[in-house]
């Protein structure tokens, strides 16, 4: 077994366990393992995105605001995916200026905007694998704002447990509840 912290049982992001070791051994010096605290503010609304986030085994909110102004979760990150798509366009600040928080503490792998894109750039492995997450990651943006339409709250509910459950890394204990 490979010795690359992405390459641990502690913390595995799906998009980075796509990449071979050379591609990971040349991509570590640049990436960070942190541990993320609940509702620790990863990006707020309005404000450039300062790093990039692969989660392992935390789940990040994304968070949108209705009419009232309320927040309201319009989609979530975990170990499938990551944070930064703006920075693939070269929008560190998004318009609509969307508040990233941690919604279930665990581990990730984050990185400095500059670094995340210098990285993207240098490495086509690790640029063909963010590009191809991105429409499937706003397909399930655009579900996920659909379900908190046009379903009752315990359908929601339902669904956010599961999905956080397939997004985050929880204690092999969890097990015996899927």
């Amino acid at each position: 077994m490979s010795t690359l912290p992405f390459r641990t049982q502690a913390c595995r992001n799906r998009l980075l366990s796509l990449l071979n070791d050379d591609e990971l051994a040349a991509l570590a010096s640049v990436f960070e393992l942190v541990d993320l605290e609940h509702e620790q503010v990863l990006r707020a609304r309005g404000h450039p995105l300062s790093h990039a986030f692969f989660p392992c085994g935390s789940v990040l909110s994304v968070l949108g605001r209705i009419r009232t102004g309320r927040p309201v979760e319009i989609g979530t990150i975990g170990n499938e995916g990551f944070l930064g798509i703006e920075l693939l366009t070269g929008r560190q600040r998004a318009k609509a200026g969307k508040t990233v928080i941690c919604q279930i503490p665990g581990k990730a792998f984050r990185l400095p905007a500059a670094a995340f894109v210098e990285a993207v750039d240098r490495c086509i492995s690790l640029q063909t694998v963010v590009w191809h997450y991105v429409p499937f990651y706003l397909s399930l943006m655009r579900q996920s704002m659909v379900r908190n339409r046009q379903h009752p709250l315990q359908d929601r509910f339902a669904h956010w447990l599961l999905s956080s459950h397939d997004k985050g890394q929880f204690p092999s204990h969890a097990k015996e509840f899927s």
